[in-house]
């Protein structure tokens, strides 16, 4: 009987397993004939709306033939390359992606380095929306204030205040703050995220301008002047950087020459390790901060403007106007604005993005016999109006584009003739400065604020 029993057993067992084989082998080949499946992703959805050649990276369960372009969706569009590694995709974005936007990443026929078997593959992923910091003086009403926002969001918020804030720029967790004491002297201090206070030791007494902070290296860079008789300054819009992160002492950039340079203006560029600098001549130079006597002439201009977001160019301005500058190759191209509304207009500050360029720009009005301000899209012999000030009176001051070139902020005057300064010696401004904020592609005007010096 036992002997029956083991026998019904065995037969029972192998009856079992062989079942479980042949549907495990069912299983592996429906899995093959299915095709590679996408296991996990990566990107970083806050430096993707701020700098160039960011990276999707999209890891398949199993290695996979190389990927071309034409299998790639991207939704919204967007220019971009695509390089295949083991079990990688790598896409990556030529230029940076819009704010608080849902892509979808689809990949189709993607093909199993083993066997062949091809299958889609699909990711989804939003971008972040910029925090925004401007500065909001009280007129002398109370402390000077640092405001942040939202591009789209109605809500302000209080990141800093103190009495007399000259300048300010923000890095993703502090910010460098420049206020005035009652002699006029500078001070700068270093504004932690939960209000901690660290004092950066200038090189004396004195003043500092064109307060600057490069996201990218950490590093902060302003120009000082020494207080005294102009004769004996050791410092004259001397141009220094800081590292917060290192020793925190404010050392000097130098020239051609080895020397400390004195600049008239001067910027990051964004995604590098260099400085665009114009020197107190008027001949601008591209110095490398990472490498010791890394200074390249560029030529010699009666301005230095805005440094593209790509890091590629800088807007200068000679005789005949506006030129966009190749910091590789020093080659300049004229920025010759179109006719607007018919008319001539008269060209100023400019700013290249990755098509066509934004400008300031005046055209006379026989209404009230002046000029009135514009900021104009320029591109392949066209003008399109983005923006002027409601009252032919108000002006245009300045504007800045942001990061990914979707927005451009634009410091106005609302009436020029009633304006009253706000008694700053360094970096003054009108008090009732306003800054406009919008979308490049539409014209539509966001989001207004009270303040200026916005910062992305």
């Amino acid at each position: 009987m036992a002997n029956l029993s083991e026998s019904r057993f065995r037969r029972a067992f192998v009856a079992t397993v062989t079942v479980l084989v042949v549907l495990v082998g069912g299983f592996v080949a429906l899995t093959s004939q299915q095709g590679p499946k996408l296991s996990s992703a990566q990107i970083d959805v806050g430096g993707v709306v701020t700098k160039s050649n960011e990276q999707l990276r999209m890891f398949a369960n199993q290695q996979v033939r190389p990927v071309t372009a034409a299998q790639v969706r991207i939704t919204p569009s967007a220019r971009f390359a695509v390089t295949t590694a083991g079990s990688v995709i790598a896409v990556q974005f030529a230029n940076p992606l819009r704010y608080g936007t849902r892509y979808r990443v689809s990949v189709d026929g993607v093909a199993s380095a083993s066997d062949g078997q091809s299958s889609s593959i699909t990711y989804e992923f939003s971008t972040e929306s910029p925090t925004l910091y401007y500065l909001h003086r009280s007129g002398g009403s109370g402390p000077d204030q640092i405001m942040t926002t939202g591009i789209r969001q109605p809500s302000l918020r209080v990141a800093y205040s103190a009495p007399r804030i000259q300048a300010f720029a923000a890095f993703p967790h502090a910010l460098a703050v420049v206020t005035l004491s009652a002699s006029g002297h500078s001070s700068l201090n270093l504004i932690g995220s939960q209000g901690q206070v660290e004092h950066i030791n200038l090189p004396g007494a004195g003043t500092v301008d064109q307060l600057q902070a490069d996201e990218d290296s950490g590093i902060l860079g302003f120009t000082f002047t020494d207080a005294g008789p102009t004769p004996k300054r050791a410092y004259s819009d001397t141009l220094f950087t800081v590292d917060p992160n290192g020793t925190a002492v404010p050392q000097p950039v130098k020239g051609l020459d080895g020397q400390p340079v004195s600049v008239l203006d001067w910027s990051f560029v964004p995604s590098s390790s260099e400085i665009v600098a114009q020197n107190i001549d008027e001949s601008t130079i591209l110095i490398d901060t990472a490498k010791a006597n890394s200074v390249t002439p560029l030529g010699t201009f009666l301005e230095l403007g805005a440094v593209a977001a790509d890091g590629k160019s800088v807007v200068v301005v000679d005789v005949n106007g506006q030129l966009q500058l190749s910091l590789a190759t020093g080659k300049t191209t004229r920025l010759s604005p179109a006719l607007l509304h018919g008319a001539t207009v008269m060209g100023a500050a400019a700013e290249t993005l990755t098509t066509g360029w934004l400008q300031q720009e005046s055209v006379y009005d026989k209404k009230i016999r002046g000029f009135v301000s514009h900021l104009v899209l320029n591109g392949a012999g066209q003008a399109r109006e983005l923006f002027h000030p409601v009252n032919p009176k108000g002006s245009i001051e300045s504007f800045s584009v942001s990061p990914n070139s979707e927005y451009v902020a634009i410091e106005t005057v609302p009436n020029v003739s009633t304006s009253v300064d706000d008694g700053y010696v360094v970096n003054g401004r009108s008090k009732s400065v306003t800054t406009n904020f919008v979308d490049i592609a539409t014209g539509a005007l966001v989001k207004s604020v009270t303040g200026f010096g916005v910062q992305w």
